[in-house]
């Protein structure tokens, strides 16, 4: 099970390095200027230029992809333009409330999975096995951006 657990996480080490890579190029291709954002709508060419030099954004792709690497295996995910701010920092002021809502979400899942599971065992071949079962897969066909849309418009404030 060791060996199974250890060949899956290095075969995810291909994986993460493409997906980043596609990613860090798609926002290398977008159309527009990340140094002309920054120094704002009023900023002069020789701003821009100074901004540009700061971020890195000068320099060919490569030196950039390779710079962002390193920074990401010393634990730097870099600095967040629309918060301008430490993503690290932006990511853990969140992070309490996310688990919380994970927590929860997963509490509820049991609570709910265990006793419906339990249900359907006791009333085996009836109308509420038949109900809890037609109830689960209209839950797994659903997709999830959908229920998830419509579990905010019905128990949102």
């Amino acid at each position: 099970m060791t060996r199974y657990i250890l060949q899956r996480l290095l075969s995810a080490i291909p994986v993460l390095l493409i997906v980043s890579l596609v990613s860090f190029l798609i926002i290398w291709l977008v159309p527009g200027d990340a140094a002309s954002e920054m120094a704002g709508p009023t900023a002069s060419i020789e701003e821009i230029e100074r901004v540009r030099q700061q971020m890195g954004l000068d320099r060919p792709f490569y030196q950039q992809l390779l710079q962002w690497y390193g920074q990401l295996l010393q634990g730097d995910l870099g600095h967040s333009f629309l918060l301008n701010r430490s993503v690290v920092t932006a990511i853990a002021e969140r992070a309490p409330v996310t688990l919380s809502l994970t927590l929860l979400a997963l509490f509820i899942m049991i609570v709910l999975g265990v006793s419906s599971g339990v249900l359907a065992a006791v009333r085996h071949n009836t109308w509420v096995d038949q109900s809890l079962m037609t109830l689960a897969l209209l839950g797994m066909s659903l997709p999830d951006f959908w229920l998830g849309l419509v579990l905010i418009y019905s128990f949102a404030v």
